[in-house]
């Protein structure tokens, strides 16, 4: 009787520590404890929340203390927890026990994806996408979302305090943007980890945003920079559809700057530019800038990544 027991106890023993793929882990119920195996694809950037892909899939465990301290970006590691839905994230919260096989190891290629193919069974995993603009360009980043839009798709990036990117400057240009995919209640997002995972995608664009300074009765002066060296060209006139006015100045420069003056006072003088490097016109979205824009606010979401 007693080598019965002994043996059910270690078959239901082998049965609660059986590690299995992760896309079986995110198929079974809330509550369940299962034990998964990946390489950790986030560190501290994103808290003490580590996101761990295997071949099938991925998915966070989330504990502070000895986990986060001692589980890092490019750990093969072996979890043990409960599944948990945290507002409407997937994770393994709390870990029961964890086992660091190997340290190290490169990381998978990121999916590239477009921002409608982010869907529930590639959250946690390491995605790319190319060719976007961020809201909020020129400005800085801060702890907060922005939203990212690629070929007429949107989606959120989320940066939490004391992020590495929390204070770098957000690209004018169109950028290729690698991160994690998450979710926060029922919105899928993306967690860059660094500025590493902000790759210009352009050859050309504004590394200044254009700033109109020296605003008098008869004129004012518009200045930016560009990242190589090009002609300036200024579109203006009083209808946003009807630029029929140019200022030119055919100098090769990244330092451009053109003076408006002998304008009629009292119009409103709605302007734009034109970017060219080596003569040929830029084929990219254009900001269109009137003067003293009132640009759009950010939308702004709380968010996981903890």
């Amino acid at each position: 009787m007693r080598k019965v027991l002994l043996f059910l106890l270690v078959a239901l023993s082998y049965q609660i520590d059986a590690q299995i793929d992760i896309i079986n882990a995110r198929s079974m119920s809330i509550g369940s404890t299962v034990t998964i195996q990946g390489i950790v694809t986030n560190g501290d950037e994103l808290g003490p929340i580590r996101y761990i892909q295997d071949a099938t899939g991925a998915i966070p465990a989330y504990s502070p203390g000895n986990f986060s301290n001692e589980v890092n970006l490019g750990d093969i590691v072996k979890v043990t927890g409960v599944l948990k839905d945290f507002n409407t994230l997937l994770e393994i919260d709390p870990v029961s026990s964890y086992e660091v096989v190997s340290t190290g190891n490169p990381l998978p290629a990121p999916m590239v994806v477009t921002p409608n193919q982010i869907v529930e069974n590639i959250e946690g995993v390491l995605v790319k996408i190319n060719n976007a603009t961020i809201d909020g360009a020129g400005g800085n980043f801060s702890a907060t979302t922005y939203t990212i839009t690629s070929n007429g798709q949107s989606i959120n990036i989320y940066m939490r305090a004391n992020h590495p990117l929390v204070g770098q400057e957000i690209p004018l240009a169109s950028v290729n943007i690698t991160g994690i995919v998450s979710q926060f209640n029922g919105v899928y997002q993306i967690l860059p980890r660094g500025p590493q995972d902000i790759e210009i995608a352009d050859n050309f664009f504004f590394s200044s945003p254009p700033v109109q300074s020296n605003i008098e009765k008869n004129g004012f002066t518009v200045s930016w920079e560009t990242n190589e060296m090009s002609s300036s060209i200024l579109n203006f006139g009083t209808d946003p559809n009807n630029l029929d006015q140019q200022s030119i100045d055919p100098t090769m420069t990244t330092q451009h700057e053109i003076t408006l003056n002998s304008l009629t006072p009292v119009l409103f003088i709605i302007w734009k530019l034109v970017l060219k490097e080596m003569e040929t016109p830029l084929r990219l979205p254009l900001q269109f800038l009137p003067p003293n824009p009132i640009l759009p606010e950010k939308s702004r979401f709380t968010s996981t990544g903890r």
